[in-house]
């Protein structure tokens, strides 16, 4: 807990500057169509509304695709980098939102596998 909520906050520090604001405004085109493209493969079948969020599956596919995982960087690290990117929420037992990303939690997700 307390060591998982210290990696959370150093991340942000990380993430949260200039810079990486700078980094973004070039690229937000671009990382809305990635964010987009993977988002709907994660629809479940027989859902009719259009997701918002980026399901976990569909985060694995986008990891695997982009060739992320090797010897420095393992599929349990693409998993860790998706949990340090969800906000903390108390509320999500009820639903299965616990297991997707919204779009600025994909930035930090990403952020946190750079």
């Amino acid at each position: 807990g307390e060591h998982v909520l210290r990696q959370r906050a150093e991340l942000h520090t990380e993430l949260f500057t200039e810079r990486c604001s700078q980094m973004f405004e070039e690229y937000v085109d671009l990382l809305r169509a990635v964010f987009n493209h993977y988002r709907s493969l994660g629809k479940r079948p027989g859902e009719r509304k259009k997701k918002k969020t980026l399901a976990f599956s569909s985060w694995l596919q986008l990891m695997k695709d982009a060739q992320v995982v090797d010897d420095g960087f393992t599929q349990r690290d693409v998993g860790h980098a998706f949990s340090l990117a969800k906000e903390v929420r108390c509320d999500e037992t009820t639903s299965m939102r616990h297991m997707e990303l919204s779009w600025s939690e994909f930035l930090v997700g990403l952020g946190a596998i750079v």
